[in-house]
């Protein structure tokens, strides 16, 4: 963390700090404008080994198309505190043989926790700011993320409080490219602002605690939290997994109509 500090040694060789500015943050490089708008969105926080959901399955990921008007092309997959993956950060991939359908197709990719996407956004699954949390008088989790930014380090109390990979070169905790979008998963609710120099914040909340999702206009980077309904409905337990998403699906069918 970049900080310059300015006070005076007392008589006792104490020094008294009268102020202090952090490293000012670079405006990040301009993207090629669109003339259309598309959209990026944003879940996480199923917890899919705790509600009777076939694990290997992220096929109901595509069910989202039929309950709104976007068109899921992509999907990456990042690891969170509870998955299957190494604990420390930085969470490697997980192993594609977990999703041994969704992972044949090509645009599906099992990502590193955190990972920074082309600068654009720069993406953690929430370990940073649910363990800031409880050490801070800040109640407002977004403002920690923008602390986060200001202080240009993704996760500040690495390796004090937060494990990570013992690094002696370079810190890949260190933001050095400024990102157009920062946001963590795994959060109580949805909270968002934009920053001084064209960064959108974003707090994404766990799905399986407010059947939601983020929506982000890549054109304005404007975003919006969009509830869902069909995950309030209980769905029994199937072993077929073909069965688990034809049932699943028709139950909604049904809930709209």
């Amino acid at each position: 963390i970049v900080i310059a500090v300015h006070g005076y040694e007392d008589d006792k060789g104490i020094f008294i700090v009268k102020d202090y500015c952090f490293k000012d943050l670079l405006i990040p490089k301009q993207l090629s404008s669109l003339k259309e708008d598309k959209f990026f969105l944003f879940a996480s926080g199923f917890l899919l080994s705790e509600t009777s959901i076939i694990f290997n399955q992220l096929e109901y990921l595509f069910l989202f198309h039929n309950l709104i008007s976007y068109t899921i092309t992509d999907i990456d997959i990042m690891p969170g505190v509870n998955d299957p993956c190494c604990y420390m950060l930085p969470q490697q991939p997980l192993h594609p043989c977990m999703f041994p359908s969704s992972s044949k197709r090509k645009t599906t990719l099992c990502l590193a926790n955190p990972y920074d996407f082309q600068i654009v956004f720069l993406q953690t699954s929430g370990q940073n700011l649910d363990d800031i949390y409880p050490l801070s008088t800040i109640d407002d989790r977004v403002q920690i993320l923008e602390n986060c930014l200001k202080l240009c380090a993704i996760a500040p109390i690495c390796p004090d409080t937060l494990s990570c990979y013992p690094y002696v070169k370079n810190d890949p905790f260190i933001i050095t490219d400024i990102p157009h979008v920062f946001f963590a998963g795994n959060q109580p609710k949805f909270e968002t602002r934009p920053h001084d120099i064209q960064v959108r914040l974003i707090c994404v909340p766990s799905f399986a605690q407010s059947n939601s999702y983020i929506v982000l206009n890549l054109r304005t980077l404007e975003c919006f939290e969009h509830l869902t309904v069909w995950l309030e409905l209980e769905i029994p337990s199937y072993n077929d997994s073909n069965d688990f998403c034809i049932v699943v699906q028709n139950e909604i069918l049904d809930e709209i109509a």
